[in-house]
């Protein structure tokens, strides 16, 4: 091997070997680019799983928040014709009660007028 041959093989080594360099680096950035749009891509997956994760609480703290207040409400009102339905039975005790009281006395009132009457034939 002559030392121009020589030359000429280290020389077109030297220039394969940089193209293999300046062909990594080209590769490194590209693993780099996909490296970052995957993270990039997995934050905003996360991100959005994050955000229909807090917005699904927020309807659920919401609907239990409804169903708690109208248990509340059915509650109260339960209560309330509870209330009107004992009025309602005192009332209605206290109306049998007259009704019965004013059978006697017109029982008695009756007695009183046909032994009159009785008394004056």
């Amino acid at each position: 091997m002559t030392p121009q041959n020589w030359e000429d093989f280290s020389r077109y080594n030297k220039e394969r070997a940089e193209q293999e360099i300046r062909r990594s680096e080209r590769l490194r950035d590209m693993i780099r680019q996909a490296i970052n749009q995957t993270t990039n891509d997995l934050n905003a997956q996360h991100n959005a799983t994050d955000f229909a994760l807090r917005k699904r609480i927020h309807e659920f703290e919401c609907a239990r928040d409804e169903l708690e207040w109208q248990k509340r409400q059915t509650e109260e009102e339960i209560a309330r014709l509870l209330e009107d339905i004992a009025g309602s039975f005192l009332f209605l005790l206290a109306f049998i009660l007259f009704l019965f009281l004013l059978l006697i006395f017109l029982s008695l009132e009756l007695e009183k007028f046909i032994s009159l009457f009785q008394n004056w034939l």
